[in-house]
Order: structure tokens, then sequence, then C-alpha cells
């Protein structure tokens, strides 16, 4: 019997793909990404690229807003642009000092500020830290101190909030003790009656004298009431005295409601 006959197959390929370039310069920095962007991005793409055959091409790249980063990449078969953008655009209730209403802004930029004030960190180190040592892209730094002041606004307007949400809280709870024996009555100067509960509370604080060099001294200090209750704080004392003046904010520690 005769050996089979064989064919030689040869496969058919694409020509590799190659890089087109684009009209923009290169950019070497670094950048934030929100992973979720950039992943949902890789799959439009590489879809695309699947589907068309061709390799995207970068046409245009914003920076101007901080840390964001908006680059467009277009598809030389289609023609169709894909966008991709390293973080989010909100928009706060809090207006800059300065400006007449809130911008669309980078949700880093926000972000890296709040956790910034929070952390103790200010606009200088910070940008030290990131464009400086890392060579992140973000706000200038004269930027960053004005979106600073929304930052702290927020902070505020939170502060009292919550403030008051644990002071409710608090006296929920003490009231709603078997063995509370009523609240404290009594009436302001024009007349109002008011009623007070009494509760179990602890204070701590603290004091420091900050010196700056031989000729000047700074003194701080700073005082907390928690609720025994509900393990939270119910007011926040803080003093401080630099150059012979006393800047003082002093919450008011009994609630009326």
């Amino acid at each position: 019997m005769p050996p089979p006959e064989t064919r030689e197959m040869q496969i058919q390929t694409e020509p590799p793909t190659q890089y087109a370039g684009g009209d923009i310069d290169p950019y070497d920095g670094n950048m934030l990404m929100k992973v979720s962007k950039m992943e949902n991005f890789i799959r439009l793409s590489t879809n695309h690229s699947a589907k068309c055959g061709s390799q995207l091409v970068l046409i245009d790249r914003d920076m101007n807003y901080g840390a964001f980063v908006r680059q467009v990449y277009k598809c030389p078969a289609c023609c169709e642009e894909l966008v991709l953008e390293n973080c989010d655009k909100v928009k706060s209730t809090a207006v800059a000092e300065g400006a007449s209403h809130s911008r669309h802004q980078p949700d880093f930029n926000l972000r890296m500020l709040k956790g910034a004030d929070l952390a103790g960190v200010n606009t200088q180190k910070l940008a030290e830290f990131l464009h400086g040592e890392l060579g992140i892209k973000i706000a200038a730094e004269h930027n960053l101190r004005k979106q600073e002041t929304k930052v702290r606004k927020s902070i505020g307007v939170t502060y009292e909030a919550r403030k008051i949400e644990n002071r409710e809280e608090h006296n929920q709870a003490v009231r709603e003790r078997g063995d509370y024996r009523g609240d404290v009555q009594w009436s302001s100067q024009d007349g109002v009656a008011h009623l007070t509960s009494c509760g179990d509370i602890s204070i701590d604080g603290g004091y420091a004298t900050r010196s700056y060099n031989n000729r000047h001294r700074g003194k701080q200090a700073a005082v907390i009431v928690n609720s025994k209750a509900t393990k939270k704080p119910l007011a926040l004392a803080m003093s401080q005295v630099g150059y012979g003046i006393s800047f003082t904010n002093w919450s008011i520690i009994s609630s009326h409601l």
C-alpha cells in the first residue's frame, strides 16, 4: 500500500503592526492614575485595535488642570477617537477664597489636599515630595494654596455637622439610661427656657511651647471632650498664641438639645 500523499501547508500571517507615531511631543513624567479608568481604557483600546487591525495613535494630551491628565488616541483606520483620563472631575459645594463660584476640577486635586491637611502637611512640603522628588504631575503651589481654602471650608462644615450629630446621639443615650435623673432646667438672659442633659464626659488636653528662636516663643493648647456613653467627641477647644496675639477657637462644651 503506497504511503499517504503529503502536502506542504503555508499559513498566511499579517505583517507586524508598525507604530505610526503621533503629532505631540513625548512626556517622560509621572502621574497619578485611577486603576479602574486605566483598565477600562485597556479593554476598550485592545478591542478596537483587534477590530480595525491598526494601532491607536496619540494625537493630543491635556495637562492644564493640576493632577489631571487627558490623552486622546485616534484610530488611523476608522478615525475614531478614544480618550484616556487619569481621574474624574468633581464640583465641590465649597467655594475657594476670591472665587465667585465652584468649578469642576480633578478629583485628585481635592483628595491630595484633604489628606495633606488632615495629616498636617503644608502645600509646600506636598509639592516638594510629590512633584519635586517623585516627579508626579500636580497643580502649581499657588493653585494648591488657593484650592486648600476650599478644602478647609469643607472640613469645617463637616466638623460642625458631625459635632451636632455626636451631641444629639450623646443626649439620647444618656436620657435613655434607666438611672437617669432628668435634665437641668435653666433660662437664658432673654427668658428662653433650656434643658441640658446630665451625662458623663471625659476631658483631656495638652499644652506646648513652640520655640522659633531666642527672640520669639509661641504657646498653644488643645482640649477635647468625649462622651463616655457613645465614646465619641463632643467638643474641641484650641488656643494658639504667637507674636503677642492670641487666636482662640473655643467650642461650647454644654449642649442645649
